[in-house]
């Protein structure tokens, strides 16, 4: 492949020009430059990017041809004049563009040494390039240090090299990887110069240097390095970039196809990054279109069957590009994130389509009309055509369970037919009087201060150190008179002994000034040995505790007895309280359109209540009052009829869950693990999900903070893998936004408004991560966080319903959510041994799990319950049971040693009469 003749341009000056392996540079003190003498060894031998020697001036010669390369040299700018004559020009130079002639080629004519501005010398070099222009180059100083100048030329390099250098491109068009790239550093262009398109290959460049970062820019010098530029262009030349062969080769591979009409990606890549991609409908775009924009491939779509049609339903998160901080030649690191903007993308025959259109099940509702549910089948209708108009339910309802409401009757669109049928009984009013309070200020009140008397005590023990330096100064001085003395003694020849024992004695200031009178120094020397002893023993103590002391008075009387607060009260008043409270028994069924067969039936209590409270107006405390009026048999109708609506979303939204998981996955209610384990099967294209670790965090201090991280680990056998994250707020209502990060770095989120938020990532790198949830208003009672499997073809249909089953982990500090093939969460008094799903001793007080009433807090071992596993405290009054004293032994046992100890006595008195029987039966032989 041969070299370019041109690479993107950009407004900074060129700044050197330099030949491979030449250190001739642009200035100094001889036109060899800085007095190198000629080298004759041969370009063959010594041609390498390496590190390089200075050779000298002939090494030029020998190159023959070179390409000028993009230079992050700052000591010498580069400047061109007209060929006119044999001898270097010395009028007619201008400032060549940057990057102006990065890669062009050019013959070395011939050299000469000539004298440049402000008297230095610099190589002219007489240039030819391939399509017979002739030139003078030179390289000038900046400005009119020529020390500065005087650096190798480095961006002129070998063609030989070159080509040694030169990636094998094969590929035509070239894609994004997905799965590795995480970020570039580019050599020329920005955030802006990034598409998600496919791109076409026009060439490869050289590159002078490193491809400088923000760090780095500054400080890059004469590196002698260099780099091979790929340059790209997508979109129809509306995208370039330009990016070093290294990660050129980390970053894209294969595509095999054109660039997308730029038009119309354009227009898919402006919806997808939309703020409202979720309720606005998609523009015109082929399949073609947005696989080459997202990188998707159709195989990863969920098929459906749309009459004569293939429908084709794909999750595939968007790649964007982001950039941090901005360095000299641009962005120093591009970084990609894979970002959830839409739900999902619908395809009927090839054609991308509004997900309104691209629904499974088209469902009428109807409720019996009968008199006396002619009320709450009237708020029943009312409620349901609310979400119907609302297309960003619609959307929701499309995304998430493939399905859309109509009113009853629907005609001929709908496919199949939901019956609501409830039994509830008109509950009675019920007005009852609520002793409530009403916080206010009255103004403000003055309080003792509790400064006042830390100021006091301050005073008193800085006096109290004043007193102490002036006690041992009064000692000390005593001591230096006496060592005063013993110095003067030893200013004569009979004291020196003396004066010798006084100066090892003292030591330090003053020893030093004994040792000086032991040689003959006048008694001058002790009284001055003296006063500098005094000084930094004594009155530099005292002056020290004495400023202390002012301080300390000065903060005492600038400290107040009393400070003002607010005067917080509490007025107590009574509410009125009218309340109609009930509970209905709702059954919901799932029909086709033209069937009386019921395929699902879904039957629920739902507890509904109509209540207004009235409460008084008292002025004097800032109490504003409201009026109500008590609740109709109507208001309890309506209440109920709009609380079921929700209840048919969830009914359909299980009875497609079941279908596809062949099983109960639960209640799918926003909050549970159910709606949970929906969400992430969505986010994974629809693929088979196994939990592997969840956390609820219900800590309200944690939430509060509008954000909240939580370590993840992930070990290094992930490869080959897919992983989905999700997060869910419990109230079903707040936004929730989700990141994954890796050293603060977003590697992928989804910040779309909702209440849920989820993405999948696969071929993730070992190493530690953090999970980080934050919320788009107010934050919600509860979140619940979750890891999920997704690696195709690995996950079971049995997994996502068991991933339904059990409670989650309450979040406590240092929990750290990690994947290792079964996932597990850990706890403390555990060792991360507890296992998402199994029974284990979550907070460590020797009772499992499963018999533990108090899972997350571990019990308080005080004699009271202690087994029940919870920290429950002793009622007052209540004292532990005394403990019984020790039985006293049996008789038999009595017996038993009674008897021991006379044998042992008897045995000694027979050991003793024998003994005495034997002396006198000796006989005595003389």
């Amino acid at each position: 492949m041969s070299i370019v003749t041109r690479v993107a341009h950009s407004s900074r000056p060129c700044i050197a020009l330099a030949a491979l392996a030449v250190w001739a540079g642009c200035g100094g003190a001889s036109p060899y430059g800085g007095g190198a003498a000629p080298d004759t060894t041969s370009s063959s031998e010594e041609s390498t990017l390496g590190a390089f020697k200075p050779p000298g001036n002939r090494r030029i010669a020998n190159l023959g041809t070179f390409a000028v390369a993009y230079e992050v040299e700052r000591a010498c700018r580069l400047q061109s004049a007209a060929f006119k004559s044999i001898e270097p020009p010395t009028s007619g130079w201008t400032d060549v563009g940057h990057n102006e002639l990065a890669g062009s080629f050019f013959e070395l004519r011939k050299i000469h040494p000539t004298m440049g501005p402000g008297g230095v010398s610099v190589i002219t070099i007489e240039a030819q390039s391939t399509d017979g222009e002739r030139l003078w180059l030179r390289n000038v100083p900046v400005g009119k240090d020529s020390d500065t100048a005087a650096r190798r030329w480095n961006c002129a390099v070998s063609i030989a090299d070159l080509q040694a250098l030169e990636p094998k491109l094969t590929a035509k068009y070239v894609q994004i990887d997905r799965s590795r790239c995480t970020g570039i550093m580019p050599i020329l262009g920005g955030l802006n110069d990034i598409s998600s398109s496919t791109y076409t290959v026009l060439d490869a460049s050289v590159f002078a240097g490193q491809p400088p970062d923000a760090k780095t820019a500054e400080t890059q010098g004469d590196a002698g390095h260099y780099a091979i530029g790929i340059r790209l262009e997508a979109e129809g030349g509306a995208k370039r970039l330009t990016l070093s062969s290294t990660d050129f080769d980390r970053c894209f591979q294969r595509a095999d196809r054109t660039p997308p009409p730029p038009a119309e990606s354009n227009a898919l890549v402006a919806w997808l990054r939309s703020a409202d991609a979720d309720t606005v409908a998609p523009p015109k775009a082929s399949l073609e279109t947005v696989e080459a924009v997202m990188g998707m491939r159709r195989e990863q779509c969920t098929k459906e069957k749309f009459g004569r049609n293939e429908g084709l339903e794909c999750h595939t998160p968007l790649l964007t590009a982001t950039t941090g901080a901005t360095g000299a030649y641009g962005p120093g690191r591009i970084e990609f994130v894979r970002e959830r903007l839409v739900r999902g993308l619908y395809f009927i025959d090839g054609k991308l389509v509004p997900p309104t259109k691209a629904v499974r099940v088209v469902a009428s509702v109807r409720t019996p009309g009968t008199e006396r549910d002619g009320e709450f089948a009237r708020g029943f209708k009312s409620a349901l055509r609310k979400t119907i108009s609302d297309q960003k339910t619609q959307m929701r309802r499309a995304a998430r369970g493939r399905f859309s409401l109509v009113e009853g009757g629907g005609g001929g669109a709908t496919t199949h037919v939901v019956n609501v049928r409830t039994r509830y009984d008109i509950p009675d009013l019920v007005v009852r009087t609520e002793p409530r309070t009403h916080r206010y200020v009255a103004g403000k009140k003055q309080v003792p201060n509790p400064g006042y008397s830390g100021a006091q005590r301050a005073v008193k023990e800085a006096q109290a150190q004043l007193d102490s330096a002036k006690t041992d100064g009064e000692i000390v001085s005593q001591k230096l008179d006496k060592a005063k003395k013993l110095c003067e003694k030893g200013g004569d020849a009979a004291g020196k002994a003396a004066g010798k024992a006084a100066a090892k004695k003292l030591g330090g200031i003053f020893g030093g000034f004994a040792s000086a009178a032991v040689s003959g120094t006048a008694s001058a020397a002790c009284n001055t040995a003296k006063e500098t002893a005094e000084q930094t023993l004594v009155k530099s103590r005292i002056d020290k505790a004495a400023a202390a002391l002012e301080t300390a008075r000065s903060k005492a009387r600038n400290t107040p007895r009393t400070r003002p607060v607010d005067d917080k009260r509490v007025h107590h008043y009574n509410a009125k309280h009218y309340r109609r409270s009930g509970v209905a028994r709702a059954t919901v069924t799932v029909s086709a359109r033209g069937s009386d067969r019921t395929l699902f039936e879904h039957e629920v209590e739902v507890p509904f209540t109509a209540e207004a409270t009235e409460v008084p107006t008292v002025s004097e405390v800032g109490l504003v009052g409201k009026q109500a009026k008590p609740p109709s048999k109507a208001d309890a109708e309506r209440a109920l009829a709009e609380l079921l609506v929700p209840l048919v979303d969830q009914t359909i939204m299980k009875w497609g869950t079941q279908q596809d998981v062949g099983g109960d996955v639960g209640d799918v209610k926003p909050g549970t693990r159910s709606w949970m384990v929906l969400l992430s099967r969505q986010a994974a294209t629809n693929r088979p999900i196994k939990l592997l670790s969840d956390i609820l965090d219900n800590r309200a201090d944690e939430l509060e903070k509008g954000e909240t991280s939580y370590p993840v680990t992930l070990p290094p056998d992930l490869a080959n893998r897919c992983f989905t994250f999700g997060a869910i707020a419990l109230d079903g209502t707040n936004d929730v936004n989700l990141s994954l990060l890796d050293a603060g770095r977003v590697v992928a989120r989804d910040t779309r408004t909702d209440p849920d938020a989820a993405f999948e990532l696969c071929d993730v790198p070992a190493g530690n991560y953090t999970a980080q949830v934050s919320f788009g208003g107010d934050a919600p009672r509860a979140t619940l966080v979750s890891l999920f499997e997704s690696t195709p073809g690995k996950i079971k249909v049995e997994d996502v319903r068991q991933s339904t089953r059990g409670i989650p982990s309450i979040a406590n500090r240092g929990d750290v959510l990690k994947l290792d093939g079964t996932g597990r969460v850990e706890f403390k008094g555990t060792g991360g041994k507890v296992v998402v799903g199994a029974t284990g001793d979550r907070d460590g007080d020797g009772l499992a799990d499963d018999v533990d009433r108090c899972p997350y807090e571990p019990e308080v071992k005080n004699l009271y319950l202690d087994t029940d596993g919870c920290p429950d405290e002793p009622p007052p009054g209540w004292s532990p049971p005394k403990q019984a004293e020790p039985e006293t032994p049996p008789k038999a046992e009595k017996k038993s040693k009674k008897k021991s100890k006379k044998k042992k006595t008897k045995k000694r008195r027979g050991k003793k009469k024998k003994k005495e029987k034997k002396k006198k039966t000796e006989v005595f032989i003389p």
